[in-house]
C-alpha cells in the first residue's frame, strides 16, 4: 500500500477526539430517534470518504459477523432502555413483532430477518415475524424454521392471525427452491376470531420493529393505533426523501468540519434534488440536466483545488426507494439530454412499480477498495445510531465508479472491527495502519449518517 493520505492521517491522529465528539452527539440525538437500526453505503476514494446512501429499513442482516451480532444486541438493548427510561416505551415491554417485507420468495432476505429476530431474542425479548398482506407461511432455511404470520388489529391493539391455531384444520402448500422450502398455511376462518378468545394465549405486541420500507403507503392496520413502531411509519419511502436525509447529513458534517477545521467535502458528496420530472414523457429533462451540470461543475472545481486527476462522475438517483432501483451513472450532461428508451425506463419507476418523479443528483465517489480485483465498498450496519459492523459489497461486472448495489453483487465480512479502537499504532506496519484509518473513516462517515437519520 502507498503512504497514508491526508484524511487517513487525520483519522488516526485525531481519533480519540473524533470518537468523543461522535459519542456526545449520538447520546443527544438517540433519546428521541425512532430509527432503531440503520445501514449505509460508504464510498472511500483515498482523498475522501462519504455516505452515499442511508437505509432506515436494512435488509442484509445475514451478512453480519458474530461479533457484529453481539455489538448489535448490546446497542439494541441500550436503545430500548433509553426509551423506557424516558417514558417513550412501557417499562415492561417484552413482546416484539418484526414487520417484514412481503418477499416470500426472497430467501436471503428472510434469512436476514431471522438474524434480526435472533438479535432481539438474544436480549430476552419474545419475538414473532409478520406481514400485513400475506397468509401465514413457514420457511425452512439452513436447519431453521421461520414462521411468518399475518397481522390483525382490534381495539387499537396488534395481534397475530392464526396464533394459537396450530392444531386446527389448516391447509398448506409448499414451494421448493435451491435455498429452502416455503410452506403457506391457509388459516381457518375461525382464526379471525382469535382476538376474542383469551384462552388461546394470544401474542399481543408491545411494540413493532418495522422492516418494511413502505414504498407504497403506510399500512392501514397501523393507522389510528397507539402502538409504538421503530422506525416510525412516517419514515417509510412513501413520505421520506433521500434528499431530506442528505440535507441533515450536510448539516452534521458541517458541524463536524467546523469543530475540526477541515473541508466538509472530504466527508460528503455534493447533491441537489429536483421534482416534478416525468422521465418517460420527457417532462423536466432540461431541469434535470441543469442540476447535473451544476454538480459536475462543483466536483470539477474541487478536483482542480486538490489536484485530483480523475474525470468526475455524477449520479441521478430516485429520491426514494432501495434495492438500487432508479439509479444511473452519468459521464456528462449530454447523457441526460440524449436519454434513450432503456435509460428512461430505468429511471422511471422504483419498487412495486411506483412511478418516480423526484431525483437526487449526487456526486459520484470512486472506490479505492477492491476485493479480488473487483471494486468494493463498505456497508455499515448499526443500532442506536452507532455502527456495529461493516462488510464489503463488491461486484465482478462493475468498475470503481459504478453503483455496486446491483444484481450480481457479492458480500464478504472479513473486517476486524476492533482495530478501530486500537490504542498504540507505532509498532504496526503501514498496511495495518492504513486499514485502521479506512475503518475509522468509515466509522466516522456512517456515524454521521446515522446521527443525521436520527434527526429526520
Amino acid at each position: 500500500m502507498s503512504e497514508l493520505s491526508f484524511i487517513e492521517n487525520f483519522a488516526n491522529t485525531k481519533w480519540n477526539t473524533i470518537f468523543d465528539w461522535l459519542n456526545t452527539l449520538q447520546s443527544q440525538v438517540s433519546i428521541k430517534a425512532s430509527n432503531i437500526y440503520n445501514s449505509c453505503d460508504i464510498r472511500y476514494s483515498g482523498f475522501k470518504v462519504a455516505n452515499v446512501d442511508c437505509n432506515l429499513f436494512p435488509a442484509g442482516f445475514k451478512n453480519l459477523s458474530s461479533d457484529g451480532i453481539r455489538r448489535s444486541t448490546q446497542e439494541m438493548i441500550s436503545f430500548i432502555n433509553t426509551k423506557k427510561q424516558n417514558g417513550l416505551l412501557d417499562k415492561n415491554a417484552k413482546n416484539i413483532i418484526i414487520v417484514s417485507e412481503s418477499h416470500t420468495r426472497n430467501l436471503p432476505y428472510l434469512h436476514g430477518v431471522l438474524q434480526l429476530k435472533n438479535i432481539f431474542e438474544n436480549a430476552g425479548f419474545n419475538v414473532r415475524i409478520a406481514t400485513f398482506d400475506l397468509k401465514k407461511f413457514k420457511v425452512k432455511l439452513s436447519g431453521n424454521v421461520i414462521e411468518v404470520y399475518k397481522l390483525i388489529k382490534k381495539d387499537n391493539k396488534i395481534y397475530l392471525e392464526c396464533d394459537g391455531y396450530k392444531n386446527q384444520n389448516t391447509t398448506s402448500m409448499a414451494e421448493k427452491s435451491n435455498e429452502g422450502d416455503i410452506i403457506f398455511e391457509n388459516c381457518p376462518e375461525t382464526g379471525r376470531q382469535i382476538i376474542k378468545d383469551k384462552a388461546l394465549n394470544l401474542f399481543e405486541a408491545d411494540f413493532l420493529v418495522i422492516n418494511n420500507d413502505m414504498t407504497v403507503q403506510s399500512p392501514p392496520a397501523l393507522q389510528d393505533t397507539n402502538i409504538k413502531t421503530f422506525p416510525e411509519t412516517r419514515l417509510g419511502w412513501h413520505l421520506r426523501k433521500k434528499s431530506s436525509h442528505f440535507v441533515k447529513y450536510k448539516e452534521i458534517v458541517e458541524q463536524f468540519s467546523k469543530y475540526f477545521n477541515i473541508d466538509p467535502w472530504f466527508f460528503s458528496a455534493f447533491f441537489e434534488s429536483v421534482d416534478n420530472i416525468d422521465i418517460k414523457e420527457g417532462i423536466g429533462l432540461d431541469i434535470l440536466a441543469r442540476s447535473v451540470e451544476n454538480i459536475f461543475s462543483k466536483v470539477s472545481e474541487k478536483y482542480k483545488e486538490y489536484n485530483i486527476k480523475l474525470e468526475p462522475k455524477v449520479y441521478a438517483k430516485a429520491n426514494a426507494g432501495t434495492y438500487g432501483m432508479g439509479v444511473m451513472m452519468l459521464n456528462n450532461v449530454e447523457e441526460v439530454e440524449n436519454l434513450n428508451k432503456a435509460g428512461r425506463n430505468k429511471l422511471d419507476s422504483i419498487k412495486a412499480g411506483v412511478k418516480n418523479t423526484s431525483f437526487v443528483i449526487q456526486e459520484g465517489v470512486p472506490s479505492l477498495i477492491n476485493i479480488d480485483n473487483n471494486p468494493a465498498e463498505l456497508v455499515s450496519y448499526g443500532f442506536n445510531l452507532k455502527p456495529c459492523d461493516f462488510f464489503y459489497r463488491y461486484h465482478p461486472d462493475k468498475d470503481s465508479n459504478n453503483s455496486l448495489n446491483a444484481p450480481g453483487a457479492r458480500f464478504m465480512n472479513k473486517l476486524n472491527f476492533d482495530l478501530i479502537f486500537k490504542d498504540n499504532l507505532t509498532s504496526l506496519n503501514t498496511d495495518v495502519i492504513k486499514e485502521i484509518a479506512i475503518l475509522r473513516l468509515s466509522y466516522l462517515a456512517s456515524s454521521l449518517a446515522f446521527i443525521s437519520a436520527g434527526t429526520e
